[in-house]
């Protein structure tokens, strides 16, 4: 048809381009890698003119599924079903249960492949990078790890210029931001740069790492760069540009300035994933929602950011599931909204549900759990909520005991407090967990993290801690004077809490979830 032939001369011409670059290469591996491009879109060509060719009714030959737009999904050559690019990825809409049985179905094929070929084969190592692409996106970050690990030898003696090298250095990269281990991650991405040349989405990638670190000139001028190879035919994604300049104008405080850019890089990906007046689900339309939200929230506009969060929960839950990091930072968001609103009840239903998730976490971030633990806190000692008896008050905050005690062991297999991993951050999360453990009623458990806390506190030498360590003794004589045999549970009233600005003395990196 003369629909058909229009879009195989379209795909014709970046085909014939590529191959003419690739002949003008001034290095082997760039041969290479243009190669392989080329290789790419004339499998997509052939499956686009067998698919046209295929009568109506019966379907698409074998090998070739029915797509919706932006999805392209295929048979490779062991019957495993792959989709190009995961929701976390390429924002492609996913659904979290079929990524499960995909993890499921990919586990076997590698087990499988070890067992027939080895793990130097290359046929189990691209395998292997299948599954750690499906495992990134659900944030199994300890799997990740572990099959990285096992190709890593592999992979490296096939030398840096290899394909499925640069591939493994990649996963890893953003399996370390995503542990909020940025300058690590950084110094893979730039290792990527100087093996391939940059590009629209390294680039991108890199700005984002940047302004994660803080370092907002260099996020500018990487993303800056972006755009304009972006411009030139690079491959790229223009609303994560947008979202990553809009975020940098935020955190150097120019909110108003950045409020256009983000609502651009939500509109871009809102039209980006549409089909046929159709609005499609994307993670990264909620990511979109989620740096509006809080653009709006610093502006003072707390109507409007609520609505963005609730609107990124919907859509998180609908294509990651909803036990997934992204759900756990929105809660948080929430969580924190509604109770500036004054929405106590419902703030601390999200602000546990939120905490619950985090504890969980392979990326467990301390600094995020303590202070969900302290805004919990200021909702049950705030001055206006009213207690039958103390009773009441240890069944509301009870709930939380359980959370309390896996971050606490999370601490201890980590040994953050034996290998002095950020300090103040476990000083300040062992002081507000003793808080709710006494709030709680659990008087003796309490007292042992606030010894734990008064400690640590002591041991800081670059930061002023008198006013937090004597908040930790204030609490620590109340509970302490609650195991005497003296005193009457029945009786005694919740200490007012001391006016101490509760903040970890060296704050740790704050967590981010714009990379993909």
């Amino acid at each position: 048809s003369t629909q058909s032939t229009g879009i195989f001369q379209l795909m014709q011409g970046p085909v014939e381009e590529l191959r003419r670059l690739a002949e003008l290469a001034s290095t082997p591996y760039c041969k290479q890698m243009l190669m392989a491009e080329v290789t790419a879109l004339a499998r997509q060509e052939d499956a686009s003119k067998a698919a046209l060719a295929a009568a109506p009714g019966e379907g698409a030959p074998p090998g070739v599924k029915k797509k919706k737009k932006h999805v392209v999904v295929e048979e490779d050559d062991e019957g495993d079903v792959v989709q190009e690019g995961s929701d976390e990825h390429s924002g492609h809409l996913s659904d979290p249960e079929e990524e499960i049985q995909r993890e499921q179905r990919l586990k076997g094929r590698v087990a499988g492949l070890v067992d027939e070929y080895g793990v130097e084969d290359e046929r189990t190592i691209r395998k292997v990078l299948k599954l750690v692409n499906v495992l990134i996106g659900q944030y199994k970050l300890d799997d990740t790890d572990q099959y990285l690990d096992m190709i890593q030898d592999a992979v490296t003696q096939r030398g840096e210029t290899d394909q499925l090298y640069i591939k493994c250095i990649q996963s890893r990269a953003f399996c370390l931001w995503k542990r909020y281990r940025y300058k690590e991650a950084l110094v893979l991405f730039h290792q990527q740069e100087r093996i391939m040349g940059p590009s629209a989405a390294l680039c991108e990638n890199i700005g984002h790492t940047y302004n994660s670190l803080g370092d907002y000139p260099k996020a500018e001028e990487y993303f800056t760069q972006a755009m304009e190879m972006l411009k030139h035919g690079s491959y790229g994604n223009k609303g994560g540009i947008y979202l990553g300049l809009g975020l940098v104008r935020e955190r150097l405080g120019k909110t108003k300035d950045a409020l256009p850019i983000l609502q651009q890089a939500l509109a871009h990906y809102k039209d980006e994933f549409s089909q046929g007046g159709e609005q499609l689900d994307s993670s990264l339309i909620a990511k979109s929602h989620m740096s509006v939200a809080h653009a709006h929230e610093n502006l003072g506009e707390l109507d409007t950011a609520v609505y963005h969060v609730r609107e990124a929960l919907r859509v998180f839950r609908k294509t990651v599931g909803n036990s997934s990091p992204l759900v756990a930072n929105a809660l948080t968001s929430l969580g924190r909204m509604l109770q500036t609103k004054g929405e106590w009840d419902e703030a601390d239903t999200v602000l546990r549900h939120a905490l619950n998730l985090e504890v969980k976490k392979d990326a467990f971030h301390l600094e995020t759990v303590f202070k969900l633990l302290n805004s919990i806190k200021d909702l049950h000692t705030a001055a206006n909520k009213t207690r039958a008896d103390l009773q009441e008050l240890h069944s509301a905050v009870a709930p939380v005991l359980a959370p309390i005690h896996e971050a606490c062991r999370r601490v201890e297999d980590l040994e953050m407090v034996r290998k002095h991993t950020d300090d103040g951050t476990v000083a300040v999360f062992y002081k507000t967990a003793g808080e709710l453990v006494m709030l709680a009623g659990q008087y003796k458990e309490a007292v042992g993290m606030l010894e734990l806390a008064a400690e640590m506190l002591k041991e800081i030498k670059n930061f002023d801690c008198s006013s937090l360590i004597e908040s930790v003794d204030f609490m620590l004589s109340f509970a302490q004077g609650q195991l005497a045999p003296t005193v009457d549970p029945g009786s005694v009233a919740v200490p007012p809490a001391p006016a101490v600005q509760e903040q970890a003395p060296a704050p740790a990196l704050a967590p981010s979830e714009e990379l993909d």
